[in-house]
């Protein structure tokens, strides 16, 4: 019983550290961290070297989570009874490996989409159907292909050749600029989704947190005024 007090205390101290602050939680999709927040993280801690972070990645419940202090989600940014900033500004691009534009009969036209496997993501509104009757091709069965609980395996799927996705155009922008995916076609659609930073108006709020939200809000200020193509790739 002794040993195991000890222990929890030397896990607590891993975590916390003695008389030190909490790491700030901040909860994020896998997709969102991989392709836009851990490329500038490292600008974050330069700036703040004496902040702890925790940054979990999963799937959403419906209601904040308690033991997050921040949470980046993807929606419409319009939840009640919490603070919301938005993050992004996408086109819904849809995008395949470059294999589909060599393939015997080479991707050209949305008219082809019948021949390929449509990639989805559940959880979001804007997919294939939205899509395909917002660029009139409703003729398009939206209903065939794939589904995926995350945008980051639907893309991995569609780098591998085995269908086309609709990505989000700020989680895509290395993707395409690495050539590991392209957009076959012209229509790009805005997006009435975004990424959201959201936090509860709880009165309780941890020391550190202000400090992160006007760094990550400036890096979407940079990003709007120094980026051609913001908003597309």
């Amino acid at each position: 019983m002794h040993e195991s007090i000890e222990r929890l205390i030397e896990v607590t101290d891993e975590l916390f550290g003695q008389g030190q602050t909490r790491p700030l939680t901040i909860r994020s999709s896998l997709i969102f961290f991989t392709t836009w927040l851990a490329p500038r993280l490292g600008r974050f801690r330069r700036m703040h070297p004496h902040v702890k972070l925790r940054l979990p990645t999963n799937i959403w419940l419906e209601e904040l989570d308690k033991e997050s202090d921040m949470e980046i989600r993807y929606g419409m940014g319009d939840r009640p009874g919490v603070n919301c900033h938005r993050l992004t500004w996408d086109h819904l691009i849809p995008v395949c490996s470059p294999a589909l534009l060599i393939a015997p009969i080479p991707l050209v036209s949305p008219n082809q989409l019948s021949e390929h496997t449509l990639l989805h993501v559940d959880g979001y509104n804007e997919g294939w159907a939205y899509w395909l009757n917002k660029t009139g091709f409703q003729n398009i069965d939206s209903s065939q292909g794939i589904h995926f609980d995350t945008l980051i395996s639907a893309l991995e799927v569609a780098k591998s050749g085995e269908g086309i996705v609709l990505g989000r155009s700020s989680l895509i922008k290395e993707m395409i600029a690495t050539g590991q995916l392209v957009a076959p076609f012209e229509p790009k659609l805005p997006t009435c989704e975004a990424f959201y930073l959201v936090s509860s108006n709880r009165d309780v709020e941890h020391p550190h947190a202000e400090l992160f939200q006007a760094w990550i809000l400036d890096e979407v200020e940079q990003l709007k005024s120094t980026d051609n193509s913001f908003g597309m790739w």
